[in-house]
């Protein structure tokens, strides 16, 4: 069983703060405290008891209206991982039974609502998140994305009609690259850091 990481303040840009923003997380309500997005880290704290938690281990958020979730809209969060609160005590009360204590301990995801006290500002913080989580993609999709354009390469060639011509293609590019003062180094692929920085 994997444990919330202790509230600390995020140490990247804190895209929104929101106060009296509550937490359930797997159906157990903690408390009412200040949530931070941030763009490495998605932080909350009530007094003494607060987490942070990674975007890497967020499978899914989104706005729900289910009722089944939760009384009211909220923003609905799954966890890759079976998490416990810092803080929290976790002790099961006697009423319930073995075969739900086990349920629950083999549990391998974890749901986190998060319920702002103002809920117009639910659609923001789902905004926050979802331009801070993709300031983070998951390496292994990443890897996943270069081995189809591998894939494409070797199964579909580019024609000289897709390629513009060929060299005289290249020449115009290289040309407008020029123009708009944008430096590349084809020796060792560092062109590639600067389209991807271009392009956030």
């Amino acid at each position: 069983m994997v444990v919330f990481t202790s509230f600390a303040m995020p140490e990247s840009p804190v895209h929104l703060e929101q106060r009296n923003t509550k937490v359930v997380l797997d159906k157990r309500e903690i408390g009412s405290g200040t949530l931070f997005v941030s763009e490495r880290t998605l932080c909350w704290r009530d007094g003494e008891v607060g987490f942070s938690l990674s975007y890497a281990n967020i499978s899914l958020h989104a706005i729900s209206n289910d009722a089944n979730l939760y009384p009211s809209e909220c923003i609905y969060i799954m966890i890759d991982q079976h998490v416990q609160m810092p803080g929290v005590n976790y002790e099961v009360p006697a009423a319930v039974s073995d075969e739900d204590s086990d349920a629950e301990s083999e549990a391998d995801i974890s749901e986190l609502i998060l319920v702002p006290e103002d809920n117009t500002m639910i659609k923001l913080v789902y905004e926050a998140m979802r331009e801070c989580q993709a300031l983070n993609p998951d390496p292994a999709d990443m890897d996943d994305e270069e081995d189809e354009i591998y894939e494409d390469a070797d199964n579909e060639p580019i024609s000289n009609d897709d390629a513009g011509a060929g060299g005289d293609y290249v020449a115009q590019m290289v040309n407008e690259m020029n123009t708009m003062n944008v430096a590349y180094d084809y020796s060792n692929g560092d062109h590639n850091d600067e389209i991807f920085e271009d392009a956030d």
